[in-house]
């Protein structure tokens, strides 16, 4: 997390530099405001994002959903803006870690960690013809060793581009890809509605 953080330290905030893993994404952050008898409604943030209010009123409760690849100044800033556990970003994050779990495999987290984050697994199916299904697995496999290499430097993916976190080929004709959702929900500055 340190290395993928390091270049909100070496870049100043009034810098013009920009990188396609630096660029502006359309939609990778969504807010959804709390309150008491008010329909919740969708935000698309931009960064920066808007200040800290003055008015004496507290920030609304928040449902915060970030979409994709993220950039370190994202990263950074929201959870600075936000307050965001840190855990929230090592479980979205997961795919840059070398401690990776096995797909299949559910990992222990205490009941108190998931109170404001969880995730959610996406699978999408397909269809593709093959005639050496374990010839096409072994592709597979390889394929996936490598997009989560490239994931890893960074230097291909643009912030807000779709992760996918396993590819499985399940038979001649099918084949299927795991995304997962991470969802943060936080209270700031009071309580929770309806506490």
């Amino acid at each position: 997390m340190a290395e993928f953080l390091e270049p909100c330290q070496s870049i100043s905030p009034r810098s013009s530099i920009r990188s396609p893993r630096l660029a502006q994404a359309d939609s990778f952050a969504w807010l959804y405001e709390l309150q008491p008898e008010v329909s919740p409604k969708a935000i698309r943030l931009s960064r920066p994002l808007p200040k800290i209010r003055r008015d004496g009123t507290a920030d609304p409760n928040i449902l915060l959903f970030l979409r994709g690849y993220p950039s370190p100044e994202w990263v950074a800033e929201l959870g600075s803006r936000y307050k965001i556990d840190p855990e929230f970003f090592h479980r979205h994050l997961k795919f840059l870690s070398s401690d990776q779990d096995k797909p299949t495999r559910t990992r222990f987290v205490l009941p108190s960690s998931q109170k404001t984050i969880f995730q959610m697994s996406l699978t999408s199916m397909g269809t593709q013809e093959c005639i050496d299904v374990r010839s096409k697995r072994a592709d597979a496999v390889a394929q996936m060793e490598t997009y989560l290499h490239d994931l890893k430097k960074g230097d291909k993916w643009k912030c807000g581009n779709s992760v996918v976190r396993s590819f499985e080929v399940h038979d001649e004709q099918t084949f299927s890809i795991q995304q997962t959702v991470t969802v943060y929900v936080a209270s700031i500055d009071k309580p929770w509605i309806g506490k």
